[in-house]
């Protein structure tokens, strides 16, 4: 008899951690624009940080994830700011999620192997952000 799971035990994401671009973007031809870095707590870009705050099961595969996002803007010419929001993923499988914006619109994400990005992310130590 497999044990049963803990319903005290925080939801994760049943995704694998790493990077992901858009869906329309290939691995090889990544950008700052199109990767984003996963890990067991947080989502990141370039110069959005999101950790998770939540993390509630709707549906077998849908997840509203609380997030709490912080926007180095300076880098871009703007203003940084903090944002708490709900998203909605869906875990299509692993390695891939759709994400559906709180503020309107979505973007699908799929996984990346890391040997197959380019510089810089190839070769970067990612061990401590995916955790």
């Amino acid at each position: 008899v497999p044990p049963k799971a803990d319903p005290s035990a925080p939801v994760v994401l049943p995704l694998r951690t790493g990077y992901y671009i858009a869906s329309e973007e290939t691995c090889e031809n990544a950008s700052n624009v199109s990767l984003q870095l996963l890990g067991r707590s947080r989502i990141s870009t370039s110069h959005v940080e999101c950790t998770f705050e939540s993390i509630v099961q709707r549906a077998s595969s849908t997840y509203g994830v609380t997030v709490k996002c912080t926007d180095d803007g300076e880098a871009f010419g703007r203003e940084p700011f903090v944002e708490t929001r709900t998203d909605t993923f869906d875990v299509a499988r692993e390695t891939q999620f759709t994400i559906g914006y709180d503020g309107g619109g979505s973007a699908t994400y799929q996984f990346c192997e890391q040997a197959s990005l380019p510089e810089p992310w190839r070769n970067s130590d990612i061990s401590d952000l995916i955790k």
